[in-house]
């Protein structure tokens, strides 16, 4: 199962996961699940993933923006990252 980053819902595959962010969070507000900084634009959000280098940021990047899912670290989508970011 793969937790979706903006709320508690779960789903089976990966792919069911960025059609429920992309549908459900990222059509009406863009904002960073891990900064919780908000983007007008698309191109600004995009931007702020492929600036920040970090794991979580550089994953979403790849999930959403790329569609690059042989990059995805889906392992980073099961496990509940809330404490890593706030430590950070």
């Amino acid at each position: 199962m793969y937790k979706c980053l903006y709320c508690d819902r779960k789903t089976k595959t990966i792919h069911g996961l960025k059609k429920h962010i992309l549908l459900s969070h990222l059509q009406y507000e863009l904002y960073c699940p891990y900064c919780k900084e908000n983007f007008e634009y698309y191109e600004e959000f995009k931007g702020h993933l492929m600036s920040n280098y970090d794991m979580f940021h550089r994953n979403l990047y790849y999930l959403l923006i790329k569609d690059d899912m042989k990059k995805v670290n889906k392992e980073l989508l099961i496990k509940d990252t809330k404490e890593f970011v706030k430590n950070k």
